[in-house]
């Protein structure tokens, strides 16, 4: 199955407590990776998947702005996971 978790030991950090490991599957079996909608859907995914795990969309209480854990969470996430899909994408254009 073509899938991979996107992991992160992302900065969860709440009142002292340590950084908790959150993980999203991303699927991509059913995209054609040697093309370049393929890569930009596969990337649309990972950014959900970022977006998600890292509650990017969830504003501190009584405020619009986003956290600075979360979005250095999703920095993170997003760095670690395109690192991942250059690898994938790469064996896929080579034909595996």
């Amino acid at each position: 199955m073509k899938t991979f978790l996107l992991t992160l030991s992302a900065l969860a950090v709440v009142a002292g407590a340590p950084a908790a490991a959150a993980e999203q599957t991303v699927v991509y079996r059913d995209l054609d990776l040697s093309t370049p909608q393929g890569q930009k859907t596969f990337d649309n995914r990972i950014r959900k998947a970022a977006r998600d795990v890292c509650e990017l969309r969830v504003a501190d209480t009584g405020s619009r702005i986003r956290s600075a854990e979360a979005t250095a969470c999703y920095d993170l996430a997003l760095r670690n996971a395109r690192t991942r899909m250059a690898a994938i994408v790469d064996g896929a254009q080579k034909g595996g």
